[in-house]
C-alpha cells in the first residue's frame, strides 16, 4: 500500500508544474547558481539548514545567504516557512522516525560489541560498539522514512 502523498497546510502557493530546477543568487557575489535533482528536493525540504554551493565562488555559504531567482525570497526563511506549513501527518512521522533511528542505534551498541566479542583488545569491541550504533542509526532513518514519513512534493511551493 503506498503511502498518501500530503499538502502543506494553509494553501501555500505553488508553482503550475513541479519544477526540475531553480536558479538561487548568492548575496554576496550576485551571481545565479541552478540547482536540481536530488539536491533540488533535499534543499527545498522544510527546515533544511545544511549550507549550499554558489557555483561562482566554487564553495558553501549558509542558506541564509542566498534568495530564489524567481521569488527574491531568501531561501533560509524558505525553508523555514515550510517547516511551520507541515502537517500534524507529517511531523508524526518524522517522530516515529527519529524514535526507531534511536532504539535500533541503541541495539546496534550491544551487537556491535557481541560480534567483536572474540577481540581481546577492549577498543576494539568499543569501536564496533560505536559502529553498530552509527550502523542502526541509519538503518533507523532509511526504513523509519520508509515506513512513517508520508510524502511530500516540497519542489512545488513556491
Amino acid at each position: 500500500m503506498a503511502k498518501p502523498t500530503l499538502e502543506l497546510m494553509g494553501n501555500p502557493p505553488t508553482f503550475s508544474e513541479v519544477p526540475n530546477a531553480r536558479v538561487y543568487i548568492h548575496e554576496r557575489c550576485s551571481q545565479g547558481t541552478q540547482i536540481s535533482g536530488s539536491d533540488f528536493s533535499r534543499l527545498c525540504s522544510p527546515g533544511t539548514t545544511i549550507p549550499t554551493i554558489c557555483a561562482s565562488c566554487k564553495r558553501a555559504f549558509p542558506l541564509r545567504e542566498f534568495r530564489w531567482e524567481d521569488t527574491g525570497e531568501n531561501v533560509a526563511d524558505y525553508t523555514q516557512r515550510l517547516e511551520r506549513l507541515l502537517p500534524a501527518e507529517y511531523r508524526a512521522g518524522r517522530q516515529k522516525m527519529n524514535w526507531l533511528a534511536g532504539v535500533l542505534c541503541l541495539v546496534g551498541i550491544p551487537v556491535g560489541v557481541l560480534m567483536a566479542r572474540t577481540a581481546e583488545n577492549s577498543a576494539i569491541s568499543m569501536m564496533c560498539g560505536g559502529i553498530g550504533a552509527v550502523v542502526g542509526w541509519i538503518v533507523g532513518f532509511i526504513v523509519g522514512g520508509i515506513m512513517f514519513v508520508p510524502r511530500i512534493e516540497f519542489r512545488k511551493y513556491v
